[in-house]
């Protein structure tokens, strides 16, 4: 059986939720809710959907962020 506890693309993705958590302040639910048509790279800008209030939410990412956002997205 392979391991794949230290593919890249594992190792990205959890970079990516990491970073979601961390820096931007987003509840887990949160982060797993989220859709590629809630991220806005140009703007960079996320839609936070099914918030903890029930509402939806606009939060800015730093270019840190948006690479590591853009790197994970074109990996997958």
């Amino acid at each position: 059986m392979h391991d794949t506890r230290n593919t890249p693309r594992r190792g990205l993705t959890y970079r990516t939720i990491f970073a979601l958590l961390y820096a931007l302040g987003l509840r887990v639910g949160e982060v797993a809710r989220l859709r590629m048509t809630d991220i806005d790279l140009t703007r960079q800008m996320l839609v936070v959907r099914e918030t903890k209030f029930a509402k939806s939410r606009l939060v800015p990412f730093g270019p840190r962020v948006g690479e590591l956002v853009a790197d994970y997205l074109s990996r997958r």
